[in-house]
């Protein structure tokens, strides 16, 4: 087996198969369990791409995809990258690993498999004017996403408020945005590591935020007068069962997994590094890389249940959206810091979880004292907000 996964590339195309596969069965398993029919899971899926994916939307409520067209949808952006990732040129990295789970992560509140494709359109523009081929830019393929609702927007309810389905405008819309988003995104992405010089992991955040500013101003200031009101769909509900025990099975086959790679060997050097400009896949091999994922996963899911935080769709993304830096220098001795506002799951807890290179260098391995702060103040975060 280690023969096998020698090599980091083949260990990461397999993990994202491994999690691919895993989210189609929990769509098939969670779907029989709740009694959902094929038919239930299918319109499910089409709700999650024709409505609204403005602010938080837990897919898992009624109104939207329910759990198998939550899981389906996500199996199905899962393949569509891994499909991405083994095109010729491709050669998945640490950062891939980032750009996979993020993606993963957004398929629970905003991803869906029909957004994806306009601002895919932009990228391949832009390797077609470039001379790139795809599969090399296939980490720009994923990252482009990011502003994937602003899609569904543009596709079914701009430039009005009423919501349509398909219209030619519609169409015209999206894919001109899609278009703009992909083809600038790639150009800008190289330079965002200068401006923070390596401390902060989300390296596409800083472009694809440049980029929601500036089309929030043209199409919602300019063009329009502001966009739609829009309400938080499903964040009071909690689904611990299907929730946490999806990322019991995917953290706890990571670590038997790493362990049989023989990852044990050197975890304990990963967990001393300070995850500075580094891909721990390479520098120590698959195996530590991949039990990293599941122990850091695991404690994420530990971090979260001991807050109290509600287990809907969003949270469930957000753990892999943290989770997603596992290569590139998070890992539990300098990932424990942050407040969880997790009941929106757009807080803190995913913001300073980008910053773990910075606590590294600086020595700020966590301290009993410490964590009891932090999860006392994520716990007075989570009571002040009142999901609807």
């Amino acid at each position: 087996m280690k023969e096998k996964f020698k090599t980091p590339q083949t260990a990461i195309r397999w993990l994202f198969a491994g999690f691919t596969l895993l989210c189609l069965l929990a769509a098939v398993i969670s779907a029989a369990l709740y009694h959902e029919s094929a038919s239930d899971i299918f319109a499910g899926l089409g709700r999650i791409c024709t409505q609204s994916g403005q602010t938080v939307k837990s897919y898992f409520d009624s109104s939207y995809g329910g759990f198998g067209g939550t899981f389906l949808n996500a199996a199905l952006v899962c393949a569509v990258c891994l499909g991405i990732y083994c095109l010729p040129g491709s050669k998945p990295d640490g950062v891939s690993v980032l750009a996979f789970f993020l993606t993963a992560g957004f398929c629970f509140w905003g991803t869906t498999i029909l957004n994806i494709w306009f601002s895919f359109a932009g990228v391949l523009v832009y390797c077609l004017a470039m001379k790139k081929k795809p599969g090399a830019m296939a980490n720009a393929f994923l990252f482009s996403t990011g502003l994937a609702p602003l899609i569904t927007e543009m596709l079914f309810r701009y430039p009005g408020e009423a919501w349509h389905g398909f219209t030619g405008l519609g169409i015209v819309l999206a894919l001109a945005v899609g278009v703009f988003i992909g083809f600038l995104f790639p150009a800008v992405l190289p330079h965002s590591p200068q401006m923070h010089k390596g401390y902060d992991l989300y390296n596409a955040a800083v472009p694809i935020g440049l980029i929601a500013f500036f089309l929030r101003s043209l199409l919602y200031k300019i063009f329009t007068s502001a966009p739609p009101a829009s309400e938080n769909v499903g964040l009071a509900d909690s689904f611990v069962p299907v929730s946490v025990g999806f990322c019991l099975v995917v953290f706890a086959l990571a670590i038997i997994w790493g362990l049989a790679l023989g990852g044990a060997k050197e975890y304990g050097r990963l967990l001393r590094d300070s995850g500075y400009n580094v891909d721990y896949g390479t520098k120590y091999g698959s195996g530590a890389a991949i039990l990293n994922f599941g122990i850091y996963g695991l404690f994420i899911v530990l971090y979260y249940l001991l807050i109290g935080a509600k287990w809907n769709a969003a949270t469930l993304g957000c753990v892999f959206c943290m989770v997603c830096c596992c290569y590139k220098g998070s890992h539990p001795a300098v990932g424990i810091e942050g407040e969880g506002y997790t009941n929106t799951c757009a807080g803190q807890v995913t913001d300073t979880n980008a910053n773990p290179p910075a606590a590294g260098l600086k020595g700020l391995l966590p301290s009993p004292p410490n964590g009891c702060l932090t999860i006392k103040s994520a716990k007075r975060s989570a009571a002040t907000i009142t999901p609807k």
